[in-house]
């Protein structure tokens, strides 16, 4: 997602945790946590842009997921054969 916006000339801000008191404070929850990421990059906290997808960690990471999918499929495979 965040290598689409990009591509599209769409400026994208990775909002870190929260801070913990306020966690704990206000409750935990996806909506919250959405609120105060908000929150923090309106109000200028959240500056950091989010690492480029691109080079030799993206690469190992697309194998990666290709093997995992491949080791699910073989699991899977031999289950229904042994059926």
């Amino acid at each position: 997602m965040t290598s689409f916006l990009r591509r599209h000339d769409i400026k994208v801000v990775e909002a870190g945790r929260s801070d913990r008191r306020l966690r704990r404070a206000n409750g935990k929850s996806d909506p919250l946590d959405a609120e105060n990421a908000a929150r923090s990059v309106l109000a200028g906290f959240a500056t950091a842009s989010p690492n480029p997808a691109n080079g030799a960690v993206e690469m190992i990471r697309q194998l990666r997921v290709a093997h995992e999918s491949a080791v699910v499929n073989r699991s899977t495979t031999m289950i229904m054969i042994a059926a």
